[in-house]
């Protein structure tokens, strides 16, 4: 029988069931624990899912002192609040398992050393959940990037009014808007724009943060210029606006149109070297344009990268592979962004209690 991955969730969350569903559609998963805030909470998680995978016989329900004891786990998911994630994952590393933690993985980068430190200590993996960054598309644009002979820029956004916006105007402490909770602008949507922007055009030279920060101290919104020798990239979030924009790249006389960046449902490249007819009918005059990459065909959002970290652990899978870097390739890249991500908190007088 082939080996399998004995996998322990910790958290009930939307994410969590999402990754759980994935797992179970890659079929190298099983699930053996769940771990939520209550023995209560893990049953009913538990109960929920048990008939849309495979699971263990007697699986362990209940708090995460219960599931990180348990050995028969080798693997776990971590996406709890962002405040327990460094000490959730030392403690499954030291027990030995591999760790998948939800982004931001960690506010510090001297956590994000002790973690990969200790991680190397024992042996196991390291990663974080970035689902973009294992999509074909994420892929293909990078790609396409690489061939350009003159890139003159890029603006990259992640604008998204949050469901939780009014309860926070109302006056309700909401932990994705709170420096106790580690939230803000940068600490949810960094992470998508700084794999992006760091993967598809390297280090810059400089960068800098114009942030807006909310009554709490948290940055709820903010534009970020990250300067290259021969061009700049900007970069906007917003945790209060929902931008009906998609990111461009321009060189070579071309506009890369990605939409959406953190799922990449489409990428088109425009030829605006061609001529266009002088038109009032914006279909007329729009250039030339070819569809670099399809719309996204999974069922789950998260199945990418979930795919990939069964191939890095058990060394083999049957599922294609569409990012093509190596898993320390991966940790060096995820360390430059838990390192922009503080800097620009920083600079920006964000600082978490914590």
């Amino acid at each position: 029988m082939a080996k399998k991955i004995n996998v322990g969730v910790v958290g009930t969350s939307w994410i969590v069931d999402q990754f759980t569903r994935g797992a179970f559609l890659n079929g190298d998963y099983v699930l053996t624990g769940v771990a939520g805030s209550s023995k209560e909470k893990a049953v009913a998680f538990f109960d929920k899912l048990k008939d849309e995978g495979e699971c263990a016989d007697n699986p362990t329900l209940g708090v995460f002192d219960d599931l990180v004891n348990d050995e028969r786990i080798d693997t776990v998911y971590i996406g709890t609040p962002n405040t327990l994630h460094f000490a959730q994952t030392m403690a499954c590393l030291e027990k030995g398992k591999n760790v998948i933690v939800e982004k931001p993985c960690f506010a510090k980068l001297e956590q994000f050393d002790a973690a990969v430190k200790k991680a190397k200590e024992k042996g196991v993996y390291l990663f974080e959940a970035i689902r973009s960054l294992y999509d074909e598309n994420f892929t293909v644009v990078e790609n396409r990037v690489k061939q350009m002979k003159e890139l003159t820029g890029a603006e990259l956004l992640f604008c998204a009014y949050s469901s939780k916006y009014n309860r926070f105007l109302q006056g309700e402490k909401i932990p994705a808007f709170s420096l106790d909770s580690e939230g803000g602008a940068i600490q949810d949507f960094g992470p998508y724009v700084f794999y992006t922007a760091l993967s598809w055009f390297g280090d810059p030279k400089k960068s800098q943060y114009f942030s807006r920060k909310l009554s709490s101290g948290v940055d709820g919104k903010g534009l970020i210029v990250l300067t290259y020798d021969d061009f700049d990239v900007l970069i906007r979030i917003s945790k209060f606006e929902e931008s009906l924009q998609d990111s461009e790249i321009y060189g070579d006389g071309h506009t890369i149109v990605v939409h959406t960046i953190s799922l990449l449902n489409s990428v088109k490249d425009f030829d605006n070297t061609k001529p266009k007819s002088m038109s009032f009918h914006a279909e007329d005059t729009e250039p030339e344009n070819t569809q670099l990459a399809q719309p996204r065909t999974n069922e789950n959002p998260l199945q990418d990268e979930i795919n990939f970290f069964a191939r890095e652990i058990l060394g083999t899978t049957n599922h294609k592979i569409h990012c093509t870097k190596s898993y320390d390739e991966i940790t060096a890249l995820s360390r430059k962004v838990v390192a922009l991500s503080e800097k620009l908190r920083g600079e920006a007088g964000i600082v978490f209690p914590s």
